[in-house]
């Protein structure tokens, strides 16, 4: 078969034969119909097609980008302007796919993770919830809303699933505004997709990630840093217990964690760590532990040092059952009450101190000097009873609060009476039994000491 060759016109007007190397064709556009049966072809001779526009129908030709991206696992997208953080607010879908369309459900313009939209950008939506993530894709504002008009949204061209496999695994953007400004996000939902009815998840591939801090950790910007407690006062409990005893030793990325000292605290930062804070005469730190140092001799009694050896005056001071020292004594006290628990009144009635003595089983019954059941004596009632009752009975010790006829003084002594009772008049009747219950500590207070001195002939 013949080449059929293309002729050109010279400056004399006549036909010249193109046969130069260097000669190039220059068209418009150039279509081949087949003109018999089989296709037309067009060999390049080993040459290349060079400067072509990626590929947008299904029959045609792909350029090797498009190859290397899909060879890649990803398809990249055209940037968008802004990217959600949080999902869209309340908004109805209309229509699947290509047109498909969100619309506010109130009037007021939008804004996408801070910035304030205009018609015609693009938007990747990532952040609605569970069952409306089908709505993610990228779309374009086509009415931006205002306070009387909501805002629409309307799916992108390249997004909208027509062609098949034009939303598949792999398929990226870049956000170029916003908080997530110069991040990307790639599409890491399993093919195969099915527009508006498979849920779209994204994932950030590059720049920043998308943390979410927890406890301590505070991120402003592109600045992370140790977030400090430092408005609680010491007994603030807090969410991590209190003030934080911590503080940078300057400001900004020269700054160095380290512990916050107060000055009268008793702490001081050293070489080596936290330690106490000595005054270098009375405290002393060695391996077992903190120390008095110096003891006897720089032991301090009511904030006088004592002398090197242990005088009788501090020992006394020290020891001494008098209040003569308030920071250091160790006064005396009354003998401790001895208390009989296991008693019953008998039914009768008590009176507080009532001498009382055993009539039955576990049961007492007020005492007499003039009858011989004194003789059972075990004590004195420590509270009144109207009935029979369980009562503590003191057979030693004080009891306050008894009232004794006759309003005794102090030191006086105490007898049962004729009837029952107390008394200050030793019993004198022929038959009549002497018995000492106590003595008076003053009018109303009695210390129980109790002693049988013998019956009256």
């Amino acid at each position: 078969m013949a080449f059929v060759k293309f002729f050109k016109f010279d400056t004399d007007g006549f036909q010249v034969q193109h046969d130069d190397a260097n000669d190039q064709l220059q068209l418009l556009s150039l279509s081949l119909v087949p003109a018999l049966a089989g296709d037309s072809v067009i060999n390049l001779g080993g040459g290349r097609a060079t400067n072509g526009a990626d590929g947008t129908a299904a029959t045609d030709l792909v350029t090797k980008q498009q190859l290397d991206a899909v060879a890649a696992g990803v398809d990249p997208k055209e940037a968008v302007r802004a990217a959600t953080a949080a999902a869209l607010p309340a908004n109805t879908s209309a229509g699947s796919g290509v047109g498909k369309t969100l619309t506010a459900d109130a009037n007021g313009a939008l804004t996408v993770d801070g910035v304030v939209v205009a018609i015609g950008d693009r938007i990747l939506v990532k952040d609605e919830s569970v069952g409306t993530d089908v709505d993610h894709g990228i779309y374009v504002v086509t009415a931006t809303g205002d306070a009387g008009n909501p805002f629409i949204l309307t799916r992108s061209d390249d997004y909208n699933g027509d062609p098949a496999g034009e939303v598949s695994k792999g398929s990226f953007t870049f956000v170029l505004e916003g908080t997530q400004e110069n991040t990307g996000w790639m599409l890491i939902t399993d093919d195969p997709i099915t527009v508006d009815t498979t849920a779209l998840e994204f994932s950030q591939f590059q720049g920043l990630p998308n943390f979410t801090w927890g406890a301590g950790l505070l991120a402003t910007g592109n600045t992370i840093a140790t977030e400090l407690d430092t408005a609680a006062d010491a007994q603030g409990a807090g969410t991590a217990g209190g003030s934080s005893g911590l503080e940078f030793d300057a400001a900004g990325d020269a700054g160095q964690l380290r512990l916050a000292v107060n000055p009268t605290g008793g702490l001081e930062r050293t070489g080596t760590g936290a330690a106490a804070k000595l005054n270098g005469t009375t405290l002393e730190s060695v391996a077992a532990g903190l120390s008095v140092k110096g003891l006897p001799s720089l032991f301090e009694i009511a904030g006088v040092a004592v002398g090197a050896t242990v005088t009788a005056p501090n020992l006394d001071t020290l020891t001494d059952g008098s209040n003569a020292d308030a920071l250091h004594v160790h006064a005396g006290a009354d003998e401790a009450q001895r208390v009989e628990t296991v008693y019953t009144s008998d039914g009768v009635g008590l009176t507080k101190g009532d001498p009382v003595y055993v009539s039955a089983n576990d049961v007492v019954t007020e005492a007499d000097a003039a009858n011989n059941n004194c003789r059972k004596y075990v004590g004195i009632a420590k509270a009144s009873v109207g009935a029979a009752a369980s009562i503590d009975v003191i057979s030693a010790g004080v009891l306050t609060g008894v009232a004794v006829a006759g309003a005794p003084a102090g030191g006086s002594l105490v007898y049962l009476a004729a009837g029952g009772g107390l008394t200050t008049v030793i019993p004198s009747n022929s038959g009549d039994h002497r018995f000492v219950i106590g003595k008076m500590k003053n009018a109303t207070d009695i210390h129980v000491e109790p002693q049988y001195l013998g019956k009256i002939a």
